[in-house]
């Protein structure tokens, strides 16, 4: 029986594997990507593996979770102070040069989710809620045209949207996401995606006035731009 393994190592051990994962995600389907092929490129045994995550669906949703957060964290950095032309730069580079991210939130609910144990698909559900409402939480205080709400329906609507950027390839279990009149090529998301936003700005006094006193007669204070 192997001896237990210590926190540190074992949060290695799953770092190597999301990074094979992340590897393989560059060039292959997520539908392709098999167990065998996963030991080869992380250079470790069927068992080794499944000792850290139960299965396939296990590791790219752990994958799913990690490259959710980064997005996140890189969308806030865009964000605030809010300045059109990082934001700009942020989504071309997340509509052009981030497959991997987009291909996850393709393979999410159609593959991943459906696919996780009981445990692991609400671990996996709470992190990546926990991700949003924090995120939204900074964006709704950091922007200062964001009324309250507004933060979590922009993260939803931003990786909505970059996702139907994804080309699927040769992989016909994973089509592009579809967004209602948009072009799912990468200027025209990145466009739909900084219209949205404009239009928020400037309508941000009249939707901040719309804001009516509560019952009691409590007078919303609107952010100051």
């Amino acid at each position: 029986m192997p001896a237990p393994m210590t926190q540190q190592a074992s949060a290695a051990r799953d770092r190597q594997i999301l990074a094979a994962a992340h590897h393989l995600l560059t060039s292959l389907p997520y539908a392709t990507i098999s167990m065998p092929r996963l030991e080869a490129a992380s250079g470790l045994t069927s068992r080794s593996i499944r000792r850290q995550f139960p299965n396939k669906a296990a590791i790219f949703a752990a994958l799913t979770v990690q490259e959710f957060d980064r997005y996140c964290q890189a969308l806030v950095t865009a964000m605030v102070p809010f300045r059109p032309e990082p934001l700009r730069q942020f989504l071309i580079r997340y509509a052009t040069a981030e497959p991997v991210f987009l291909h996850l939130l393709n393979a999410l609910a159609p593959n991943i989710l459906p696919a996780l144990h009981g445990r692991v698909r609400q671990a996996t559900d709470r992190q990546l809620t926990a991700t949003i409402e924090a995120t939204a939480t900074t964006l709704d205080n950091g922007v200062s045209f964001f009324l309250p709400g507004d933060g979590r329906r922009f993260v939803l609507l931003s990786s909505r949207v970059l996702a139907a950027c994804f080309d699927g390839g040769s992989d016909p279990t994973q089509p592009a996401l579809t967004v209602t009149g948009l072009q799912t090529d990468p200027a025209g998301a990145t466009q739909f995606i900084l219209a949205a936003v404009a239009g928020m700005r400037v309508q941000a006094t009249t939707r901040q006035a719309a804001r009516k006193p509560d019952r009691w007669g409590n007078a919303v204070v609107p952010k100051i731009n």
